[in-house]
């Protein structure tokens, strides 16, 4: 028989700076694509185009850093990266190379590979990045940096 684990899934950033706009483009997809599967005639062309849409707007909305049990959940609208807290040395703030006004958050993870997230302090309003406050952005490394302390003091506490 499977067992089923129930773990609570904690959003530690914001919703994108365009969520609300992400967000209405969802509802209007769902209801337009409900309208045109409701009526008779499909036509595969408008349908296809509002499937996309709807999946694209709920994709944006959707991006973001959660915290699934042990493991942050790097939530993107293409991919999603799992890196496990435990397997986690460091979370620092670092300015990109070529933009020093732009600062993304990474992880370090314990074999030495860092991991760029898309949250962090950026001008441009249509960024991909989640757009923080760098007191925000601070605040979620103490955080995230807080759950992967207690998560090593439970395993460093279990081990004989």
């Amino acid at each position: 028989m499977l067992s089923i684990e129930f773990s609570r899934t904690t959003r530690l950033t914001p919703r994108p700076a365009l969520g609300l706009l992400y967000l209405v483009g969802t509802v209007l997809s769902a209801l337009l694509l409900g309208a045109t599967l409701v009526d008779r005639r499909i036509d595969p062309l408008p349908t296809i185009t509002l499937m996309a849409l709807l999946v694209g707007a709920q994709a944006l909305y959707q991006q973001g850093i959660y915290l699934v049990g042990d493991q942050l959940l790097l939530r993107r609208p293409l991919s999603r990266t799992t890196v496990p807290l435990a397997n986690l040395r460091a979370v620092y703030i670092r300015p990109l190379p070529a933009r020093p006004q732009r600062r993304l958050l990474h992880l370090e993870l314990a074999d030495g590979t860092v991991v760029r997230t898309h949250v962090g302090v950026t001008g441009s309003l249509f960024s991909p990045a989640i757009r923080v406050t760098f007191d925000q952005l601070v605040a979620l490394v103490g955080t995230i940096d807080g759950h992967r302390r207690r998560v090593g003091g439970h395993a460093g506490a279990m081990e004989p």
